[in-house]
């Protein structure tokens, strides 16, 4: 038999069954919590917050680029 923490004993067989239920099995003994589930898809806002932040790069690196050019022209007419 265990004991709790005042040193009673516990016997685990005059616990409640709730066999239909499966809440008379302990976490991780055999498969009793090991269900395999389906992988869940991607929501739709993260293929949208992935594409935001590909545009946001695209148009980022097009203004760097933009604006040397322009310094370069500025620069050349002194």
């Amino acid at each position: 038999m265990k004991q709790n923490s005042k040193g009673q004993p516990c016997d685990l067989a005059t616990l409640a069954h709730f066999q239909s239920l499966g809440l008379d099995t302990f976490a991780g003994l055999e498969e009793a919590m090991k269900l395999r589930q389906p992988r869940e898809a991607m929501p739709l806002t993260v293929w949208m917050a992935f594409a935001a932040l590909a545009f946001g790069s695209v148009a980022y690196l097009v203004g760097i680029w933009l604006f040397d050019d322009l310094l370069a022209l500025f620069s050349e007419k002194k």
